[in-house]
């Protein structure tokens, strides 16, 4: 009987922040995340799939949240426009 080889899944996600009012590029990332499927069959790579993008979609909102943060720092303080 042939042994199954188990592939790695990679996943790569790209995203840009920006401000609407300005239309300025606040930051621009790209995130990985790797996960081994535990069969070579769909509904193992499936789930190797859906854990690598919960890791790279974490990851990409704490950088989205840690940059809103620091853009809002940077704003002048003041009551808001009418």
């Amino acid at each position: 009987m042939e042994e199954a080889v188990l592939e790695d899944v990679l996943l790569l996600l790209a995203a840009t922040l920006g401000r609407q009012s300005d239309r300025q590029v606040l930051e621009s990332w790209s995130v990985a995340a790797q996960e081994q499927a535990s069969a070579n069959r769909l509904t193992e790579v499936v789930a190797a799939l859906d854990a690598a993008f919960g890791q790279a979609a974490t990851e990409l909102a704490a950088r989205s949240f840690d940059a809103i943060g620091e853009d809002l720092a940077r704003q002048p303080q003041g009551p808001p426009p009418r």
